[in-house]
């Protein structure tokens, strides 16, 4: 499965390539498709998880209620649940949904790296193929800035 999508990701990533000839901007066109694609799941994630904000007070006083009673306090809790439309497992698929996109993006990098006649470059003179610390701190400092 993660072998068909790294393929299929790794042509969608030289078909970009063709239309800006530049292996950098086909990255960085890429992650923002694969962000518009991947922003329902986490729009219906982020849902889930202001229910379960909203639940928590209530589970919390159902656990502190019935501590010692374990049978007791799984069925108050999944009566809470079904009293207010709520399903843990959808909340951890939901989660858990991009991750198979994730692990077949870094094969998809990975080959990309082994194409040693394809120019990896980024506007002509950052070589993707090679260590550079500039921007590793660059792609930090906008990670830092957009959390």
């Amino acid at each position: 499965m993660f072998n068909f999508l790294s393929q299929s990701l790794l042509g969608f990533i030289f078909w970009l390539n063709s239309f800006f000839h530049d292996f950098g901007l086909s990255i960085i066109f890429f992650t923002l498709i694969l962000k518009v694609i991947l922003s329902p799941i986490e729009f219906l994630s982020f849902l889930e998880e202001r229910k379960v904000n909203r639940l928590r007070p209530k589970i919390i006083e159902i656990t502190k209620k019935y501590k010692n009673d374990l049978l007791k306090q799984a069925e108050e809790l999944t009566d809470l649940y079904k009293k207010e439309n709520y399903n843990p497992i959808l909340s951890m698929f939901f989660q858990l949904l991009p991750l198979p996109i994730f692990i077949s993006i870094f094969l998809t990098l990975n080959q990309l790296l082994k194409f040693e006649s394809k120019n990896l470059s980024f506007l002509g003179f950052i070589d993707l193929s090679k260590t550079n610390i500039f921007l590793a701190l660059t792609v930090i400092l906008f990670q830092f800035l957009f959390q």
